[in-house]
């Protein structure tokens, strides 16, 4: 089984800690190199909160907006959007 990119993130890093809101390890596409600070993709968090909490995709994108990057502080991770093709 391959290693997710936390897991090779943390490997990499071994005496960092990151933050990032729990559940959606799996949502980690990359760390930012200037301050060592996680990126997360923010339609693969939206799509899991419609997927695993049965949330229509507006409350999704509510829920994400206000209680996952509206939570702001030193650290925190960086959300980025990747248009579909």
């Amino acid at each position: 089984m391959s290693r997710s990119i936390l897991e090779q993130i943390t490997e990499e890093y071994p005496d960092e800690t990151f933050l990032y809101p729990t559940g959606f390890e799996d949502c980690v596409v990359g760390v930012e190199m200037d301050n060592l600070i996680l990126v997360m993709d923010a339609n693969k968090i939206i799509d899991k909160l419609i997927a695993e909490d049965d949330m229509t995709e507006i409350d999704a994108i509510e829920h994400f907006d206000y209680n996952i990057a509206g939570s702001k502080g030193e650290g925190f991770p960086i959300y980025i959007y990747i248009p579909n093709e």
